[in-house]
């Protein structure tokens, strides 16, 4: 695609270069092992999660033949579908808005609307060694309202479903001891008007061919290391000072 994903909008508001490099040089990037770790978790959390409210649908819709490329216009569609028969929760509610997109983890019909919940594999997010990583979290969130709101839908909730690193598991799995639920609502609503704009300056990025000019800082690891953190200190000498 050739907008804005959840993902690439966090990227942009970490680093304007990185979403450059994403969309124009992605054979660059490296995943370490930890990254991985990070993104398959994810996806086992995200996917235990749904279970949280039932019945639930979920919406995912592959393309013919390709066991790993989402159709996302077969998903916006189903979306539509499901939201218009008034399913009271889907999973992956898939939307666009000039060619921005993005999947809510769990959507939730509410009395007045719809509620967003978005999924991660952290715990703990209120200490303040996390304090990056929630930032990251309100930026997605943030982003997600703003698009939903674009087409229309009321959005009555933002929240984000996290581990509980307390829960000691006795028989079966209970995913209401599993997960905490976090209302976001105060910091989303102080991020939410800065999205427009923000959209806005990641697509001038996006349609700019020329590689932005960025220096290294803090930015760079934090919540994580950066994907084309080798490909930005390539001309550093080694080792440098980084490796201190």
């Amino acid at each position: 695609m050739s907008g804005l994903s959840k993902s690439r909008y966090v990227m942009f508001r970490q680093c304007e270069k990185s979403l450059w490099l994403e969309a124009y040089k992605k054979n660059v990037k490296k995943i370490d092992d930890s990254r991985k770790s990070v993104f398959e978790n994810g996806q086992r959390v995200g996917d235990i999660a749904k279970g949280l409210f039932s019945p639930s649908v979920d919406v995912t819709t592959y393309k013919q033949n390709n066991a790993e490329d989402k159709d996302l216009v077969a998903m916006v569609a189903k979306t539509k579908e499901e939201m218009k028969k008034g399913t009271p929760v889907i999973c992956e509610a898939s939307f666009f808005f000039e060619d921005n997109y993005c999947a809510v983890d769990i959507l939730r019909k509410t009395e007045d609307g719809w509620a967003i919940y978005e999924v991660k594999s952290v715990t703990d997010i209120n200490s303040s060694k996390k304090r990056d990583q929630l930032m990251e979290f309100t930026w997605d969130i943030s982003y997600q309202k703003w698009l939903l709101e674009q087409n229309d839908v009321n959005v009555t909730g933002t929240y984000l479903v996290y581990l509980d690193n307390t829960y000691i598991r006795q028989g079966e799995l209970d995913l209401q001891k599993l997960f905490i639920i976090k209302d976001m609502a105060d910091i989303v609503s102080e991020e939410l008007p800065k999205v427009k704009d923000l959209v806005d300056r990641a697509m001038k990025v996006l349609a700019n061919p020329e590689e932005p000019e960025q220096e290294l800082s803090r930015v760079c690891e934090k919540p994580y290391k950066c994907m084309f953190w080798d490909y930005c200190t390539r001309n550093l000498p080694k080792p440098s000072v980084f490796d201190v």
